[in-house]
């Protein structure tokens, strides 16, 4: 019982570690609000790309983001997943051309590249289909779901594409694989 207890707190310790370190590479955005720079990139959640960089981190389903909120509750480091809402204010402050100034400088296809104005660094990782075949669109799409479901079966997300400076809101099915961005809690 003592080494199950010690390796629990052992766990416990080196995700909150994890999750502190990784939230520390936010930006405050122009919505007042501070945001993760890097998509999610939690071990044992979600699926790995194995040609993806850390940086363009792993790609979840809506169910990993009730999963990935309640971690952060647990281990209380003070963000979650960002809802619809908080996605629409975070656009609405960048303003016009929201893609292109969100966007990466690098790694979109036929000079899609973005100008980074706020350090944002959104990539395109591409998504995971709904069946786990494999990721598709790496270089030319990102998509981030939000926490706010539409229904049953769908959720909002949000996309970027490279030969467009602009998001787009959209909604699909719940088990498509997308990245994900963290908000620090008001």
């Amino acid at each position: 019982m003592t080494t199950l207890l010690i390796i629990l707190v052992v766990i416990y310790l080196s995700v909150r570690a994890y999750l502190r370190s990784f939230t520390k590479s936010s930006v405050l955005m122009p919505d007042g609000r501070r945001w993760t720079s890097r998509n999610l990139n939690i071990p044992l959640l979600g699926w790995k790309n194995p040609e993806a960089t850390p940086e363009e981190g792993r790609h979840y389903n809506f169910l990993h983001i009730r999963r990935i909120n309640a971690l952060m509750r647990f281990f209380a480091v003070g963000w979650h997943a960002a809802t619809d809402p908080e996605w629409d204010v975070l656009i609405k402050h960048v303003g016009e051309d929201a893609g292109r100034k969100l966007k990466s400088k690098n790694g979109w296809k036929d000079g899609g590249n973005g100008a980074d104005e706020f350090g944002f660094r959104v990539l395109p990782a591409g998504y995971r289909n709904a069946n786990g075949s494999g990721v598709r669109y790496r270089g030319s799409y990102a998509y981030f779901w939000s926490s706010s479901a539409t229904s049953s079966t769908n959720a909002w997300y949000r996309y970027f594409y490279y030969g467009h400076a602009t998001v787009t809101r959209s909604n699909n099915y719940r088990s498509f694989g997308f990245s994900v961005r963290l908000i620090k809690n008001k």
